[in-house]
């Protein structure tokens, strides 16, 4: 599968999958977290795996793209995600495996997915953020606009 090519299937699946989880954008720490936990069944007995994190906007495409450095992935349960940081079990696809990721831009809106053979989770938000929605679409809904400060 290419870089983007997980990117946009994650953007793409339906919100079905993320009602189970979503991913906390936490930016009360610099850089900002992003935190994936899993909320729905099987958890506590078994959490889901995240072979892949991607983070993206309308103008810059991908900007920050994971892997797993294995097959198996890191179980959903409280898995943080610190902006340009590769965590341990994970390596840099996007950009290029030694460059630094772009800063978030104010006022720009971002789409977070992570995912595994089992699970995706999915948010959009847009700095700054006061609050932060899981996005829902529907057919009939628009993307989610963020009021201004």
């Amino acid at each position: 599968m290419t870089r983007y090519a997980f990117l946009t299937l994650l953007l793409a699946l339906p919100a079905g999958c993320q009602r189970d989880g979503v991913i906390e954008v936490d930016l009360t720490a610099q850089p900002p977290r992003f935190i994936v936990h899993h909320r729905g069944w099987p958890a506590p007995f078994h959490w889901p795996r995240v072979t892949e994190f991607a983070i993206a906007s309308e103008e810059d495409g991908g900007i920050w793209v994971l892997r797993s450095a294995t097959s198996e992935g890191e179980p959903a349960r409280q898995l943080a995600f610190v902006f340009g940081e590769v965590p341990p079990g994970f390596v840099q696809l996007t950009p290029d495996k030694a460059a630094r990721v772009r800063p978030l831009v104010v006022g720009r809106t971002y789409f977070v997915a992570a995912g595994g053979p089992t699970y995706v989770y999915r948010i959009v938000f847009a700095l700054p953020v006061d609050t932060w929605t899981p996005v829902q679409p529907s057919p009939t809904t628009s993307p989610a606009v963020f009021p201004a400060n």
